[in-house]
């Protein structure tokens, strides 16, 4: 996942653009929803599955692997997340190592913590593949073609995968980030937070926040609190907004919402209320309050696109006492615009009466 250019903009003339967020962000949110791998064709009679072989000690495992100068999988199982602390899709699958099509990831999450199963691919000492799938996904292979390492304790994993992380182009990156932010345990964790507080790792400082909301539960958003209290620089703190709207933790929207009304940078302000406004109706009157009291003219207009956006009853008068109490004619405008878009008769009922006012 990389940190490209945010790209959600208002798309209607008279809106107000709306905060960005990373394309690779958006495509996480697909991926943990559904975190889907393409399945493979059944195997033949040159393919086993890949745990059906004795299992060699895992630095052994990975000199093996890292000398093979063909494609070699080195293979292995870790305890996963438990399924409160974090989302995944639950089922059954079959893939087959040789395939390149798909989805590099398939992970789902029981309440107990479902081993993971940690398919990496080298050729010539590099790390050219990723998958991580669920531990009841039938995983075949050549007969050549792999080395299982059996289970391996999660600190064990992430001291492996960690230089690997690191060193990789960031495509690798991207696909070996969700299956380090769905080990058990409090280290994974801990490496997330450190990818995303040190500057010098770049693209992956926001792709490590994103998972930290994610898929880590508390401790995640934490972490989350801290760095954003650490006053990082700015899109990594739109980072955190956005990966406090994903978190599970009930704590999370009240931070969100602190932020929509306190935070002294306006661009975090502006953030915060868009992500608010993706939540509901819950949080209509604090937008509406925003778009009357906010000192920053800019976020004022973009509480108002916010609740244009969701033409339900509420938000439209809302809208509408922005349009009788405010006497910035530019925000009054907006306000009738976005009242304007919604076609029902309330709407036209509500501009009637604000004309005849």
């Amino acid at each position: 996942m990389t940190a490209e250019t945010r790209t959600r903009e208002a798309g209607t003339a008279g809106s107000s653009p709306g905060p960005r967020r990373p394309a690779a962000l958006a495509s996480r949110l697909a991926g943990v929803a559904l975190l889907a791998l393409t399945t493979g064709a059944a195997a033949d009679a040159d393919h086993e599955d890949v745990r059906s072989r004795e299992p060699v000690e895992l630095d052994a495992a990975f000199a093996l692997v890292s000398r093979s100068a063909e494609p070699t999988w080195l293979a292995y199982a870790v305890p996963g997340q438990p399924r409160h602390e974090a989302s995944g899709h639950w089922g059954h699958c079959r893939c087959e190592l040789e395939l390149d099509g798909g989805d590099a990831r398939h992970v789902h999450l029981s309440d107990d913590g479902e081993p993971l199963l940690m398919l990496l691919r080298f050729a010539g000492g590099e790390l050219e593949r990723v998958r991580v799938v669920g531990a009841d996904c039938r995983v075949t292979h050549r007969r050549d073609g792999a080395v299982w390492a059996g289970e391996v304790e999660p600190a064990e994993s992430l001291a492996l995968l960690r230089p690997l992380l690191t060193a990789a182009p960031h495509e690798i990156a991207d696909d070996l980030l969700p299956g380090i932010a769905h080990h058990r345990g409090p280290e994974a964790t801990r490496l997330l937070t450190e990818l995303a507080s040190t500057g010098g790792h770049g693209e992956l400082a926001e792709d490590a926040v994103f998972w930290l909301g994610t898929a880590r539960g508390q401790a995640g958003y934490e972490s989350l609190v801290r760095l954003l209290e650490s006053r990082p620089e700015i899109d990594l703190r739109k980072a955190v907004v956005f990966a406090l709207h994903q978190s599970p933790v009930d704590a999370a929207a009240a931070r969100l919402a602190r932020l929509a009304v306190s935070d002294p940078d306006p661009e975090i302000r502006r953030e915060a209320l868009f992500w608010l406004g993706q939540s509901g109706l819950a949080h209509a009157e604090m937008i509406y309050e925003a778009a009357l009291g906010d000192a920053d003219d800019d976020v004022a207009h973009h509480a108002v696109f916010v609740l244009g956006q969701r033409p339900e009853p509420e938000n439209i008068e809302y809208l509408a006492r922005v349009l009788r109490q405010d006497r910035r004619p530019e925000l009054r405008k907006e306000a009738l615009f976005w009242i304007g878009q919604v076609d029902s008769s309330d709407a036209l009922d509500i501009v009637s009466r604000v004309l005849n006012e």
